[in-house]
């Protein structure tokens, strides 16, 4: 057992002060008693008992607050991450991936989080980052092997159109080729096979241009393209109060999937429409191979128990006070004056 913050059991010291307290007032109401001629000690909690009670409630509660962890061990399944292998999603954040079939579907940006979360569960240990795009690139969650984490930080974050601002036409917001130059900076350097999933509508701004391929062949990077999205699929509009649906933008909100083709093909990736998407995970496990097996590992498990102790420290505190008030009840000096007064024999008149 380990103690988080031993300097806690410097809360002993309070016995000292407790201890005299208990003596004096003690001796003070015995004393009182029999100049009042009340002789018999009251029978309620001795000192020991008192003493015995302070020590407990004392002891348990210097020992909570010391945070005891009991070190224990146990057997799990550990899935290496590879330190040769990244892979990072590019999102298309422009306001068209706020569109859906039916106003209570989901978007196409939500559709595309799942895809990101299919593909995570799928690829263990592999570090996953997912940036967004319109004419700028933003990071929305950095390099990670843990599910978890990339799970909490997609619910939050990857709001198709949040980058809308700065854009400096909203009808034309979805740079591809821009993100395609500033990626690559942010892989590892040593990393053997980096890789760039783009998930777009495919509504891309500008055409691609040969030095924007061969940026990327030079940089050793595979390129996956997912085309998400519908040609029949719409902004739904609702009131700003109620919530309610009232009709949706009549602008259509076109797929395109010309620029996505040629920009997989030229780098050794692969071209995925929404309906085949599901294959991504295994056509990614085909281009990095297979890494480190998996291994059955003993780590270690610390288990906080200062719970216990408070209870128990509770527990010494209410019996102490429950007998205590108990102990005054039976030892009252007014009521002991009053019984004096009481046992006077009275005149015989």
């Amino acid at each position: 057992m380990t103690l988080l913050e031993p300097h806690a059991f410097l809360l002993i010291l309070l016995l000292i002060p407790f201890v005299v307290v208990l003596v004096k007032d003690r001796a003070f109401k015995i004393s009182l008693g029999k100049k009042i001629g009340f002789s018999q000690e009251p029978k309620s909690l001795s000192i020991r008992g008192q003493l015995i009670l302070g020590l407990v409630f004392i002891s348990a509660m210097a020992t909570g607050l010391a945070q005891p962890q009991i070190n224990t061990e146990k057997t799990v399944k550990s899935v290496p991450a590879r330190s040769d292998v990244q892979i990072m999603f590019a999102v298309d954040l422009s306001a068209s991936m706020a569109g859906s079939k039916q106003a209570d579907s989901l978007l196409r940006i939500d559709r595309a989080k799942d895809l990101i979360r299919e593909v995570a569960g799928e690829l263990p240990g592999i570090p996953i980052a997912v940036y967004a795009f319109t004419n700028i690139t933003v990071p929305q969650v950095p390099f990670t092997t843990s599910f978890s984490t990339l799970d909490d930080m997609l619910n939050v974050n990857l709001v198709a159109g949040s980058l809308q601002k700065a854009c400096t036409n909203r009808d034309n917001c979805s740079e591809v080729w821009q993100a395609m130059y500033r990626l690559p900076t942010e892989f590892t350097p040593k990393t053997q096979k980096k890789i760039i999933v783009v998930i777009s509508d495919g509504d891309i701004v500008e055409p691609h241009t040969p030095d924007s391929i061969r940026y990327l062949k030079n940089q050793s990077i595979k390129v996956f393209a997912v085309n998400i999205g519908d040609n029949s699929e719409h902004i739904w509009l609702r009131d700003k109060k109620t919530r309610q649906v009232t009709g949706y933008d009549p602008k259509p909100l076109l797929v395109y999937d010309t620029e996505l083709r040629y920009l997989a093909s030229e780098t050794g990736g692969q071209f995925f429409t929404e309906n085949n998407a599901e294959n991504l995970a295994g056509a990614l496990k085909d281009v990095i191979g297979q890494g480190p097996v998996d291994a059955m590992i003993v780590v270690k498990v610390y288990e906080n128990i200062s719970a216990p102790f408070f209870l128990i420290a509770i527990l010494a505190l209410l019996a102490y006070f429950t007998l205590y008030i108990e102990r005054i009840d039976v030892f009252n000096p007014f009521r002991l004056i009053g019984k004096r007064i009481s046992q006077k024999p009275s005149k015989v008149k």
